[in-house]
């Protein structure tokens, strides 16, 4: 899987922090795929906006909520170790 992936469904990516913002904005996660023990992919329902997002992500010009943020770092890693 490559770091990123947009095709016609599903937006992917394995950085945390990406997916914490998408999910704190709003956006539906779609499942976590393991590739590996030590590596997971998030899948995201794509949505008008998403690439907007993320675009805005990478560009460091997005504003977060930050308990939002928070919270939605701790529902991954909850997912993802199952605590």
């Amino acid at each position: 899987m490559n770091d990123e992936a947009i095709s016609m469904k599903t937006y992917s990516t394995q950085d945390l922090p990406l997916a914490a913002t998408l999910i704190a904005l709003g956006q539906s996660l779609q499942s976590i795929e393991r590739t590996n023990p030590k590596r997971a992919g998030f899948c995201f329902v794509t949505s008008e906006g998403l690439e907007t997002l993320v675009n805005s992500y990478h560009k460091g010009s997005i504003t977060i909520e930050p308990r939002a943020y928070f919270d939605a770092i701790r529902q991954l890693k909850n997912r993802l170790y199952g605590s």
